[in-house]
């Protein structure tokens, strides 16, 4: 979206290429940068981006859809003219969304990248808008590019808490405690069925089963 981010890409970040779309067809830089075809598609923008992408797709090819940017605000969406490469290609394609893979990747997902930005190997930015009344407009900013990095409002200054890593760590502990707590009450309670159940058996072998003994017990009576 901008010179100043292709360069910040290529020079901080390491990427092979990159490129300006505002200033650059798409279609004629993949060419460029991707003569043999593209393999694996990211997919965040939509529209004439994806349209560009799927015809340099190689057979067998993948997309990964996390996002659309450019259709979310729009009053106009664009139809992709080309999904009949999907076929043609026998492309795949699959939505993609964080939460899907929360629960099994999140230990991970801290440990490693935690690392990784320890040791600077991970280059990023952010751009932080203060107060909550900033908000309205640094999302709006968001889906018009004007940030450069991640976008974030500082609504207050917060005394130092428990990491997002942690707090999801104690609360998976308290479901555990908790799926634990209603097993043990789930086994008690089969206990004492089996129990109530064990001693009306032994009633019933115990308790005369004739006509005879009936008799006999009222006699005794």
């Amino acid at each position: 979206g901008s010179d100043e981010k292709v360069e910040f890409l290529l020079k901080e970040v390491g990427f092979d290429h990159a490129f300006n779309y505002k200033t650059r067809p798409t279609r004629e830089a993949l060419s460029e940068f991707a003569p043999k075809g593209i393999d694996i598609y990211f997919e965040n923008v939509g529209g004439e981006t994806l349209e560009a992408a799927i015809d340099h797709l190689n057979v067998h090819g993948r997309i990964i859809a996390c996002g659309m940017i450019s259709q979310y605000n729009t009053t106009k969406p664009y139809g992709i003219k080309n999904l009949t490469s999907v076929v043609g290609k026998r492309l795949t394609i699959r939505g993609f969304i964080v939460a899907d893979f929360q629960e099994q990747y999140f230990e991970d997902f801290f440990r490693d990248v935690k690392a990784l930005l320890l040791e600077n190997k991970i280059v990023y930015r952010v751009d932080e808008a203060k107060g909550v009344e900033a908000a309205p407009d640094a999302f709006v900013g968001v889906l018009k590019g004007k940030n450069f990095g991640k976008q974030v409002v500082q609504v207050a200054d917060l005394p130092s808490s428990p990491s997002r890593h942690d707090q999801w760590q104690s609360s998976t502990k308290r479901r555990k405690r908790k799926v634990n707590h209603i097993g043990r009450k789930t086994i008690k309670k089969k206990k004492q069925r089996k129990s109530k159940e064990d001693d009306k058996n032994q009633k019933r072998k115990l308790s005369p089963g004739t006509k005879k003994d009936h008799e006999l017990l009222k006699l005794c009576r």
